[in-house]
């Protein structure tokens, strides 16, 4: 399990630090749904809607931690996803359905990281 989620160390300490004034994005919405192997986007979604109703909540500026952006060429349908930074990565996996194993494993990780196991 170590392996697989090395990089979630960074979103993690990162993630403590929410108020900076020039937060660094460092994944997108479809690298995150990669990385967790998560194919249902709209299971995906409602994960990132909490994540935002979270950060409304607490008064934490979505401008910082989440930013939409759309791509297309002329004549196509266009394409939507988020970027996130480490906090916003953190609260889309603590929001996201536990019952994808990948997802449950990021979870435990985060919760033995956080308590030091």
């Amino acid at each position: 399990m170590q392996e697989q989620f090395s990089n979630l160390d960074i979103i993690q300490e990162d993630s403590m630090n929410y108020a900076e004034a020039n937060p660094v994005f460092i994944c997108t919405s479809n690298e995150l749904m990669e990385k967790l192997k998560c194919a249902d986007v709209f299971e995906f979604n409602e994960a990132v809607n909490r994540a935002l109703k979270t950060c409304q909540s607490l008064s934490i500026s979505l401008n910082q931690h989440f930013k939409r952006i759309y791509s297309g060429h002329h004549h196509q349908t266009l394409n939507a996803e988020w970027h996130f930074t480490s906090l916003a990565c953190y609260l889309v996996i603590i929001n996201a359905n536990p019952a994808n194993y990948n997802v449950a494993r990021a979870q435990l990780f985060f919760f033995e990281k956080r308590k030091g196991i």
